[in-house]
This record gives structure tokens, C-alpha cells and sequence, in this order.
């Protein structure tokens, strides 16, 4: 969503208040509407389309299993703004933007997938109970003259026709798009290459955001900065550091002496020992050749407008 950045801060800011209650209210019927009787269909709906979400076209579009279009949507409004790291998850945003507190994932993770496990069977039973009687005569009446309509039986055809040719697209396209793997292997040659120009290509906005950061703090206080940059052996002058952006800062650092020892640990090549994808991340784990596991390097990605690239500075 590049063109959330040309929109006005209140406009965004408005956007962000309008996710974050929107986002909320969903999450309280998906958890709670089963308590009120009017409020269990919509909320067992909610569910089931979260679950879809989550299962079915977060895999589709390369996103992996987790995706919430919602929380996509709220993240790349808090990106316009200015923010250079947000949670992937709405619930570790909403906790962090509370309490100040920063959730574990892993953890928050299985808390929120048993909790709409068992508000989805608490929905499935209440509503079982309410309403099997009637359901099953209105079904039962349904199906009989669905069967006897043409016109049903043909709309029936065409829905799957259509369902099925989108599935068949999204996974086309799916395998032609590139894997965080071989963003990983391009990531990793312009290292070893010393390519800053392709290395800073392959960052997220987030990760160039954040050398910018690294890059405003070197600059509140330069002389300090230039003998950090000599302890790593780099030589640069005082106006050279006042003149730097994100890309000409990475070119120093791959110049430096702990660049050249990653570099060192890669010259043999390297083996991808795993990757795992949800919600729109991905984690890579690469071994160097030759160094029997040692110097094992994990890598976070981010999916950005269809294309794989690293979440997080070089260094």
C-alpha cells in the first residue's frame, strides 16, 4: 500500500483508531457473541471466516497459515506513520499498545488458537441446541427444492466452475512467485559479493527504517562514531558520516571487520536447514558449508507487495 504514504497523518491516524476498533469488536463476538443468543450466528460467521483466513487464503496468496487481511491492512497504515516495527499479530499490537508489555509469541500464539477452538465449539453446541429441530426441517425443505431448480443446479456449477478456476490461479501463482529461500540466496550473495546496492533492494522498508535509525544515532555524536567505525576497520572522515544514507551506510559495514567475517564463514556456500512461513513472515535457517553447524544464522523475512525481503538490518 504505497499510496498510504501520500495520505495526510490525521487521515492515518484515523485509519489506525478505525482498525484497532473494528479489529477489536471482531475479536469480542468471536470470543463472547456466543453468550447472547442474537449474536451466536454472526459470531460462529466470524469464526469460520478467520479460520478461512487463516487456513485457506493465507496459504493461497503465500502468506502462510495465521494471515489476517485486517491486521495486513492495520500494519501498513502503522508503517505510513512512520513506525519501523510492528507485531504481526493484532493481539500483540493491542497488548503492546495497552499495557506497554511485549506478549511472546509462541505463547500468545497457542493461547489464541485454543481460544477460538473452544468458542467455536461453544458456538457450534449452543447453537445445536437452540436450533437443530428447526434447522433440520428448513434444511431438509431447502435441499428438496434446491434439487427440483435448474437454475440452482446451475448456479451450483458455476460457483464451483468459478472457486475452482481462483484456486488453480492463486496457486499458479503461488509457485511462480519467488520462495524466502531464494530471497535469502540472493541476500546472501550480494554479501559475500559486497553488492550494498542489491543488499539494501532486498531489505523491507522496516529494516531500512531501522539503519536509518542506527545511521541518526552514529550522527548525534560523530567523533564518537568515527572510532567505533575505526575499531571495525573502517576509515572515514567526519563529513562522510554526516553525509551518509541507508545504503552508504550498509556499503561501510560490509566493508568492516565483522562483515568480512561473515563473508569469510560463506565463501564455501551454504545449506538452507529450514524455513518456516505464517502470517505473511518467514524465518530461515542457513548452515555455512564446511563448519559442521557452527555459525548457523536464522533470518526474518517479510512478504512486501508479493516479493520475499529481509525484516531486519544487515548487521
Amino acid at each position: 500500500m504505497e499510496a498510504l504514504a501520500s495520505f495526510p497523518q490525521p487521515l492515518l491516524r484515523a485509519l489506525d483508531l478505525f482498525f484497532l476498533v473494528l479489529h477489536g469488536a471482531v475479536i469480542l463476538l468471536c470470543i463472547l457473541g456466543w453468550i447472547w443468543r442474537g449474536t451466536r450466528i454472526l459470531g460462529l460467521a466470524l469464526i469460520g471466516a478467520t479460520g478461512a483466513s487463516w487456513y485457506i487464503l493465507g496459504p493461497l496468496l503465500g502468506y502462510g497459515t495465521g494471515y489476517c487481511f485486517l491486521t495486513h491492512w492495520h500494519r501498513e497504515v502503522l508503517f505510513a506513520l512512520g513506525a519501523s516495527e510492528v507485531p504481526i499479530s493484532f493481539t500483540a499490537l493491542f497488548i503492546e499498545r495497552v499495557t506497554g508489555l511485549e506478549p511472546e509469541p509462541a505463547l500468545l500464539e497457542v493461547v489464541i488458537e485454543w481460544t477460538f477452538g473452544l468458542a467455536a465449539i461453544a458456538f457450534i453446541a449452543l447453537l445445536v441446541r437452540d436450533r437443530a429441530p428447526r434447522i433440520a426441517t428448513q434444511l431438509k425443505n431447502n435441499v428438496a427444492r434446491a434439487v427440483r431448480s435448474p437454475r440452482v443446479r446451475k448456479a451450483a456449477v458455476a460457483t464451483v466452475a468459478v472457486a475452482g478456476i481462483w484456486v488453480l490461479v492463486a496457486t499458479v501463482a503461488r509457485m511462480l512467485q519467488p520462495s524466502p529461500a531464494d530471497t535469502v540466496d540472493r541476500y546472501l550473495e550480494a554479501f559475500v559479493a559486497r553488492d550494498a546496492d542489491t543488499l539494501t533492494e532486498l531489505l523491507s522498508d522496516g529494516a531500512v527504517r531501522a539503519v536509518e535509525g542506527d545511521l541518526a544515532e552514529l550522527r548525534e555524536d560523530v567523533d564518537q562514531a568515527v572510532r567505533l567505525l575505526e575499531q571495525d576497520g573502517v576509515s572515514v572522515g567526519h563529513e562522510v558520516v554526516e553525509e551518509l544514507d541507508a545504503r552508504g551506510f550498509i556499503g561501510l559495514f560490509l566493508s568492516s571487520r565483522p562483515a568480512e567475517e561473515i563473508s569469510d564463514r560463506l565463501s564455501e556456500g551454504w545449506s538452507m536447514a529450514g524455513e518456516k512461513i505464517r502470517n505473511g513472515q518467514a524465518t530461515v535457517v542457513v548452515d555455512p558449508v564446511g563448519h559442521n553447524g557452527s555459525g548457523r544464522m536464522e533470518l526474518e523475512l517479510t512478504l512486501d507487495d508479493g516479493e520475499w525481503v529481509l525484516d531486519q538490518r544487515p548487521w
